[in-house]
């Protein structure tokens, strides 16, 4: 009788421990589908019903950036005909309706990390702009300088342009959409210009 009664106890106290992990699984399971966890998926890329896709290019074997996979990449008699002045960018990507573009500009401007905070000033007096941020910062232990910018106009264009130097020269990579769709893009910008890094493991960590 004794061991009947301790048999009863023990299959009851398995039962409640059995009982204790499922109610704590479940209690998690819907912590996570309520979005009280950590979210299972990441985030998509979209600019209005369209999901972007990602791809990183190495620019002149001096730097990554990720590009939209449905960007298309002028080539050069299309860089002449659309920028004929001699300052036009050197590589440009843009979305199909042309109204959303990233220009690369790697220039033969002398420039040291030190000098960009005087030249982002410089930038700031152009009277046709006005300027949303400016600012410095430092990413991959390089010093970048930010000009968020839009045309005055408002039938014109919403920039930002990401400045930082590469053997002591200066490099431009500008990210433009039209106005009426900068909401739309921002996060697809994001993506991009926080992408610019160096070496095969920061792009690989960005990707």
């Amino acid at each position: 009788m004794k061991h009947k009664k301790e048999f009863i106890i023990g299959t009851i106290g398995i039962f409640m421990i059995v009982l204790g992990v499922f109610l704590t699984s479940s209690a998690l399971y819907d912590d996570v589908n309520n979005g009280q966890g950590e979210s299972l998926e990441e985030e998509q890329l979209k600019v209005g019903e369209e999901l972007i896709d990602l791809k990183t290019y190495r620019v002149d074997q001096a730097f990554f950036l990720n590009i939209p996979n449905s960007f298309i990449t002028l080539d050069e008699a299309t860089l002449k005909a659309n920028y004929p002045n001699n300052d036009r960018p050197e590589l440009v990507f843009q979305n199909a309706d042309n109204t959303t573009h990233i220009f690369i500009t790697t220039s033969n401007i002398t420039m040291a990390d030190a000098d960009l905070q005087t030249y982002l000033e410089q930038q700031e007096q152009n009277e046709t702009m006005v300027t949303q941020t400016a600012e410095l910062y430092t990413n991959h232990d390089k010093t970048f300088a930010k000009w968020e910018h839009r045309d005055q106009d408002t039938t014109g264009y919403y920039r930002d342009t990401r400045y930082f130097t590469i053997d002591n020269k200066l490099v431009m990579v500008e990210f433009n959409t039209l106005l009426t769709q900068e909401e739309e893009w921002q996060a697809v910008k994001n993506a991009v210009l926080d992408s610019i890094s160096f070496t095969e493991e920061q792009a690989k960590n960005n990707s």
